[in-house]
């Protein structure tokens, strides 16, 4: 009887083995999940800097004087924008006090800018290099498309009324992405017949979006 009952279970067994082999193991249904990602970029600002002071001396000696002196400018665009940007000068009258009476220098007494230590009349424009924070790395767009010539004649000096600012550097748009330093040149060229005296000036630099 046992023999008989082993052998009825095994072919149940079998049976039913069988069965859900036949049929296959049941597929579980593939499953997805989204996941919303942002970022977000808040745009900075546009600046420029310069030297607080610029300072020349020369002795009158017969002769026209040419006298540089180093002018490093920061044009700084952190803006995100891409929109290009310019940078100008504009002065006040160059004028000094001379027996009691105020004396601004003629026309004949220009002051220059272009990116020469040698020579005044060179067309050659500020070298341009990237400003790296320190100890950092940026990715930068050097600028492109300046549109300033050179030597650059420094408005207002002569006491013009509201003289109009000078290009001193662009960047096209599409350019100029990050901070930037200018090595400028200013000239004071001095006829030999100037009057002597402390002349004195402001310049004023400014920056602003579009070449």
């Amino acid at each position: 009887m046992r023999v008989k009952h082993a052998a009825a279970l095994t072919a149940a067994l079998g049976i039913g083995l069988a069965s859900l082999v036949g049929y296959g193991v049941p597929a579980f249904a593939a499953t997805s999940a989204n996941t919303s990602v942002s970022a977000t970029l808040t745009g900075g600002t546009l600046s420029v800097t310069a030297p607080a002071s610029l300072s020349w001396a020369a002795t009158l000696n017969g002769t026209d004087q040419s006298l540089a002196e180093p002018a490093t400018l920061g044009a700084n665009d952190n803006t995100g924008t891409g929109n290009g940007w310019n940078v100008t000068v504009v002065s006040t009258a160059l004028t000094a006090t001379i027996n009691s009476a105020p004396v601004t220098i003629p026309s004949n007494w220009a002051v220059e800018l272009n990116g020469s230590s040698s020579s005044a009349s060179a067309t050659t424009a500020p070298a341009m290099t990237e400003n790296q924070p320190s100890g950092s790395t940026g990715t930068y767009t050097d600028p492109t498309g300046n549109t300033a010539t050179y030597p650059l004649a420094v408005p207002g000096v002569h006491g013009r009324s509201n003289p109009t600012p000078a290009v001193v550097y662009s960047a096209a748009a599409g350019s100029g992405m990050g901070d930037f330093n200018l090595a400028a040149d200013v000239w004071q060229n001095i006829p030999a017949n100037a009057k002597a005296g402390n002349y004195t000036a402001t310049f004023t630099w400014a920056i602003a979006v579009g070449p």
